[in-house]
């Protein structure tokens, strides 16, 4: 049960105008209820409407049939306070609960009569009041609404007295500090709501037994960003290389734009495609022989949209969701975006160095720049033999593929 519930605190009265009051509430009728399983109730009220069996109950208070009317609280507003009478605990005159019947408030009248040309005889009764006798007239009549109470016009509703046992209940401590805190579970009991836990140090968000320092039990966490212990961000996602197109993909940041470069395709050393950036530095001292790059072109890709000896743009780009590429499809699984498609290009199957199979950017290429000269030439690639394994696809054709990024 919450410590606090500031909505509806326990002992709080409210009309509803219904026969019957909500969850969490019951009618002030003078009922004599538990005295544990409305605690917070009790602690609120105490036995000022009725210690009821005198151990284990008390009594609510009764508010059937009666107008509500702010406490006089010494202010003198109601004359008649201290004819106030018994709550329920004996306690009367002014204070919180006492009750007063209805009442006429005491008031004089004129009373006048007209002359007949008889003759008046003044009478004084009891009390002061002065009648006349003898041939009197009356001057007109007035017709009153009657009943045995004096009151306004009114409505029935049905008073209520929070309980604070709302429809989900839950026990907390009210942890510690003076604002912002958030409470604690402390119970036993089934977990609801996805409360925080705390136990051995640990806390637990839908978990009433974490494990790790913060552990979140089912569904998912939303955070702007990670730290590590000394402050600096912890990042979550990786660098990529796109080839084809010198743009990032939506949802990537680009790290930089340039070109891919390779080995010369009939050298015996290989080397790995690397993507140099357009407009870098270069070093000081200059070498004849090394590891000798070239730059990339597609030299024969069976495809009318990419011109034979076209430069291979590429980008350099972070990504804070995972990367796959699908070989064999230009399509993603479910639960993955596509970045792009293409083809897949490698070196030509005689070549002495091999190099690194990739996935072309066919669907966005940029073909603006074509070099004759550029001698890393790749090839398409393409299933020289089918296989039933993959369902016998067609030989000798472009291997498709699928860049996708994880959602």
């Amino acid at each position: 049960m919450p410590a606090t519930n500031a909505v509806s605190p326990a002992g709080m009265i409210a009309p509803f105008p219904t026969s019957t009051c909500p969850t969490g509430w019951l009618e002030a009728d003078g009922a004599a209820i538990s005295r544990t399983t409305y605690a917070a109730l009790f602690t609120a009220l105490g036995t000022s409407y009725g210690a009821g069996n005198g151990s284990t109950t008390f009594n609510l208070p009764d508010y059937r049939g009666y107008f509500m009317r702010g406490w006089s609280h010494g202010s003198g507003n109601d004359p008649d306070a201290a004819s106030r009478t018994n709550r329920g605990d004996g306690t009367t005159a002014d204070n919180v609960g006492s009750k007063q019947n209805d009442a006429f408030q005491d008031h004089t009248h004129a009373t006048y009569a007209t002359d007949d040309g008889g003759r008046y005889d003044a009478t004084t009764a009891q009390g002061g009041q002065t009648y006349l006798q003898n041939g009197y007239n009356t001057l007109g009549a007035a017709t009153g609404r009657a009943a045995t109470e004096t009151r306004p016009k009114n409505i029935y509703v049905t008073y209520c007295v929070s309980t604070q046992l709302l429809p989900t209940t839950t026990v907390a401590s009210t942890g510690s500090g003076s604002a912002s805190y958030v409470p604690q579970w402390t119970s036993s009991t089934a977990l609801g709501n996805s409360p925080i836990v705390i136990n051995n140090g640990n806390v637990g968000i839908g978990s009433s037994t974490p494990a790790k320092a913060l552990d979140v039990g089912s569904g998912s966490v939303r955070a702007g960003g990670f730290e590590r212990a000394d402050g600096t961000p912890l990042y979550s996602g990786d660098i990529y290389t796109r080839l084809g197109n010198a743009t990032a993909p939506a949802g990537t940041e680009l790290l930089y734009s340039g070109f891919a470069y390779t080995a010369y395709y009939n050298h015996s050393g290989s080397g790995d495609m690397t993507c140099f950036k357009t407009n870098g530095t270069a070093g000081t001292v200059a070498y004849s022989y090394g590891d000798l790059l070239y730059a990339a072109d597609v030299h024969h890709l069976h495809n009318d949209c990419v011109p034979a000896h076209t430069m291979v743009k590429c980008a350099v780009y972070y990504s804070p969701r995972p990367r796959a590429v699908i070989w064999g499809d230009n399509t993603c699984p479910a639960n993955w975006t596509l970045s792009y498609h293409g083809y897949a290009i490698g070196s030509y199957y005689t070549h002495p160095a091999p190099m690194e199979r990739v996935c072309l950017d066919v669907q966005n290429i940029d073909t603006s720049v074509n070099v004759v000269g550029a001698k890393a030439h790749m090839y398409a690639t393409n299933l020289y033999q089918g296989y039933a394994e993959l369902g016998n696809p067609p030989t000798n054709r472009n291997l498709r593929c699928a860049v996708c990024q994880k959602n």
